[in-house]
């Protein structure tokens, strides 16, 4: 979410926060693996307990890898800044970001909920709502398409968008991965 919002507001400050934050949670990401070793070495886990285990290092993985696409979002505002820092981000292009944005983020909450009740029904909730979200990233092609041709000095701008776009769609599929652990 708050990739998104630097990338639609041009929130610099933002984005310096967000590839900050991503060392963070490279170091969690670690922290997480090596809890996950440590609970299969010293209790060998079995059935229920051992797919519990798995899934959650499986989980922790998917989840560091949203956060390096939110980093890729914040590069790309952080690019801007430093190659002109006199122009604005035209939001017109950015703005299917955001709706991408809201559909990814609630598919990870909802991988997230699926995993701590042990819910099936949800996981497949998640499952669908990333058809939902490639119909969503393909219309927003289509657009940025349109924009493209209307305006070919924007091309910059529109190559830009659809990174941003492709980062989301990725992590949608990674809460996808994680309702199908």
């Amino acid at each position: 979410q708050k990739a998104a919002h630097a990338v639609t507001h041009n929130d610099v400050g933002l984005a310096r926060q967000i590839l900050h934050k991503d060392k963070w949670v490279n170091e969690m990401d670690m922290e997480g693996q090596e809890e996950g070793v440590r609970i299969l070495v010293t209790h060998s886990p079995v059935a229920r307990d051992l797919r519990l285990v798995l899934c959650l290092t499986r989980s922790i993985v998917d989840l560091e890898r949203v956060a390096d696409q939110a980093k890729k979002i914040a590069k790309i505002v952080m690019r801007h800044e430093v190659d002109d820092p006199s122009l604005q981000l035209d939001s017109a292009v950015f703005e299917d970001v955001a709706s991408l944005s809201h559909e990814a983020c609630g598919m990870i909450q909802g991988a997230l909920d699926a995993i701590r009740d042990s819910d099936a029904e949800k996981a497949i909730a998640v499952v669908q709502a990333d058809l939902r979200l490639d119909q969503l990233f393909e219309g927003a092609m289509r657009r940025l398409t349109t924009y493209l041709f209307e305006d070919h000095r924007k091309i910059r701008s529109v190559m830009d968008a659809i990174q941003a776009l492709k980062a989301m769609e990725r992590a949608g599929d990674h809460a996808a991965n994680i309702a199908d652990n």
